[in-house]
């Protein structure tokens, strides 16, 4: 996987949740341009929905995700997207992700990121699969 450039803040929504590692958000992109894109956590690997963990695992980050969405603020979480590419085995085409370190707004600068706390979880349950 290579890193094309230096991260993007970005404020942020939570649209729909996905799994463990993944989700969608309302990115506010700045100049009244918003967008919903797909993310995943950057630096985590979340065990599939269909593998043991999988969805403890999904239950804490969209936990976390829809305890972060307060009422009160229309952009609840700060995102540090990277885009990357990923050039698929024995395939001559590219596989372009934005993965990403998602916090709480008001954490964005002295919180733990979303990404270190589901790491953390993760470790807590070595009987679960971890990475690819």
């Amino acid at each position: 996987m290579a890193t094309l450039v230096q991260p993007w803040g970005f404020r942020a929504q939570l649209s729909r949740p996905h799994d463990g590692d993944s989700f969608w958000v309302l990115a506010d992109l700045g100049f009244g341009v918003r967008a919903e894109v797909e993310l995943r956590l950057d630096g985590v690997h979340a065990p599939e929905l269909s593998q043991q963990g999988g969805q403890e695992t999904t239950d804490f980050v969209n936990g976390w995700l829809t305890a972060n969405a307060s009422p009160g603020r229309r952009w609840p979480l700060w995102l540090e997207v990277v885009q990357t590419v990923t050039t698929e085995p024995g395939m001559r085409q590219s596989f372009t992700r934005y993965v990403a370190a998602v916090w709480a707004y008001e954490h964005r600068f002295t919180g733990q990121s979303l990404n270190d706390l589901t790491n953390a979880f993760l470790a807590g349950h070595p009987d679960w699969p971890h990475g690819f």
